[in-house]
């Protein structure tokens, strides 16, 4: 195994995680065109109860309150897995790495002018400090995309468990609404 003291395995072992995180962030908003289908399938579905209710409150009718309330609940859970998922459309990937121009000239400069004007900067101590400056950054960059890829996580598993929710109340309202009508 390699050692966590040595910089080059500590920036090879961030790149990776970065790379991971962001794949993991990317499948979790793919997830969405699955629901979207959902959706489409429920919603086309609800459409003939809806009409009815509307029918029934805008002539007058007596409103079959059952299928009222059960529309409602059903409509609050389709909401709540919609409000879930829109985060998954969101695919833009949480911040990137600085150019690399920064680290080999900007950082580089700036290490030099840190250095005591008595001393010499070796070309060793400041290539470790520069890997030292990349490596913080490909943390940063790292916990960022994981924050990101847990965010999405609970977002699609939230959205499921609402979607599935509405989907068991549309069943009963739909069947009340086919052996009533």
């Amino acid at each position: 195994m390699k050692s966590f003291l040595d910089n080059d395995f500590l920036i090879e072992l961030n790149e990776k995680r970065c790379a991971e995180y962001a794949s993991l962030a990317y499948q979790m908003a793919s997830r969405f065109s699955m629901l979207f289908v959902f959706y489409s399938f429920v919603l086309a579905g609800a459409i003939p109860v809806l009409r009815l209710l509307l029918k029934q409150l805008l002539y007058g009718r007596s409103i079959d309150y059952p299928l009222g309330i059960g529309f409602l609940a059903f409509g609050i859970m389709l909401a709540g897995s919609i409000a879930y998922a829109l985060p998954l459309i969101d695919s833009e990937e949480p911040g990137i790495l600085k150019l690399p121009r920064y680290y080999y000239r900007e950082a580089r400069d700036f290490l030099c002018i840190l250095t005591p004007g008595n001393e010499i900067t070796l070309a060793d101590k400041m290539n470790e400090q520069l890997k030292l400056l990349y490596n913080k950054d490909l943390e940063a960059l790292a916990s960022e995309r994981y924050r990101r890829a847990v965010f999405l996580e609970s977002c699609f598993k939230q959205s499921v468990y609402y979607a599935v929710s509405a989907f068991a109340i549309f069943t009963i309202v739909f069947s009340n609404y086919l052996l009533h009508y």
